[in-house]
């Protein structure tokens, strides 16, 4: 191992990942996967209320849509999240109490895009390809599958870039 003792139970690759070793424990990873679920399936409530007006499409692209819509959502106030961080710790540093409750949802925010969002990604792909060729579900769900996969990346982007301006910031020359 690379990094702590043999008798650690962590591989040392978790500890070369910046992201790695915040959830790395199961009960991190359940805390995680809990509040998605739970904020998803809120989303997806509120979302389909909307859509139900929307006579054109069936009962499985609308809840399509509204996870879809969600997920988006989700993904945004996340890059909002980083690259808040970014301006106002790394580039202006702002000294204020808000920081604690920032710091929250920032590391609440890591697992969720590097291991929650990519695997409902994945679902949504697979559900909106099987949708669009089996089920008739409209091209409008392929777009959306499209705008996911933008939206994790733009995510991940702007925690990398916030780290990296943290990084810059507090590196002794």
């Amino acid at each position: 191992m690379a990094y702590g003792n043999k008798s650690s139970r962590m591989p040392a690759w978790p500890l070369m990942m910046a992201y790695g070793p915040l959830y790395w424990e199961l009960s991190g990873e359940c805390l995680v996967w809990g509040i998605a679920i739970f904020v998803l399936t809120s989303g997806v409530a509120f979302f389909r209320c909307d859509l139900l007006r929307d006579s054109d499409k069936s009962k499985g692209e609308s809840y399509f849509s509204a996870l879809s819509f969600t997920l988006l959502l989700a993904n945004g106030l996340i890059a909002f999240l980083f690259s808040f961080g970014l301006v106002f710790l790394a580039i202006f540093p702002v000294v204020s109490g808000f920081w604690f409750f920032w710091e929250m949802f920032y590391l609440l925010g890591i697992p969720m895009v590097f291991h929650v969002f990519p695997v409902l990604t994945l679902v949504a792909w697979a559900w909106s390809v099987i949708g669009w060729r089996k089920l008739h579900y409209s091209s409008r769900a392929l777009l959306l599958s499209g705008l996911l996969t933008v939206a994790l990346t733009l995510s991940a982007s702007s925690y990398f870039l916030f780290e990296f301006g943290i990084r810059a910031v507090t590196v002794d020359p």
